[in-house]
């Protein structure tokens, strides 16, 4: 039986031991109804990355993408157009969501959320869907989050240069929610997240997750 080698266990040991922040929501805009609820449980992989934006001498690093532990994320309505969500994974957070509009072919909600305790950050996006059919919703987010604590990835054994990042940071998104009647929701997304200038390099977050959503 092959080994495996010491690069793939620093692999695997790195992504259960980051404990990255998750910017994937794997929701719609749309609230559940009062009492109703929903589980999802994703798999998420991210690529983190520095960019050099001086003419001092800084660290250019990037790391391949890596696979973190599993998400779960639990949300339960609350009153009309107000539901709560949980997300459960490498870190944790909780959320409100809150239904501006509400159409046949066009959502649009808030969902602020304050993730602990490895890496302590608070998230302010904005949710759009657009309903092409009763089955299927184009998800995109915007909005902006804030990183309190320090975000470190450094792959262990490896002599890629660490990727660190703190403050805010502009957030983009994108998702589709396809739904099987009576059965299970898909829910791939994608996330990218873009922070200010600090020690000469421009850090930047992409994660890209597959869920599967159940109730709700």
């Amino acid at each position: 039986m092959r080994r495996p080698t010491p690069d793939a266990l620093a692999l695997v040991v790195g992504a259960a031991l980051c404990g990255c922040v998750s910017t994937n929501t794997y929701a719609v805009p749309r609230t559940l109804a009062p009492g109703e609820s929903s589980h999802t449980v994703a798999v998420e992989m991210f690529a983190a990355q520095n960019d050099c934006v001086s003419r001092t001498p800084c660290q250019q690093g990037s790391h391949e993408f890596l696979l973190t532990t599993p998400v779960y994320v639990g949300r339960r309505g609350i009153v009309e157009s107000l539901d709560v969500g949980i997300t459960l994974g490498a870190n944790a957070a909780v959320d409100l969501k809150w239904q501006v509009v509400r159409s046949t072919h066009f959502d649009l909600a808030v969902a602020p959320a304050v993730a602990g305790p490895f890496v302590f950050a608070v998230h302010a996006p904005v949710l759009v869907g657009i309903n092409l059919t009763d089955w299927l919703t184009v998800v995109l987010l915007g909005g902006w989050t804030m990183l309190l604590t320090e975000q470190d990835v450094q792959v262990p054994l490896s002599d890629r240069n660490p990727f660190h990042a703190k403050g805010s940071a502009l957030r983009l998104g994108a998702g589709l929610d396809v739904r099987i009647p009576g059965l299970f929701a898909l829910h791939p997304e994608v996330s990218w997240l873009r922070f200010r200038e600090q020690d000469g390099t421009v850090p930047t977050l992409l994660t890209f997750g597959f869920g599967f959503r159940f109730g709700g």
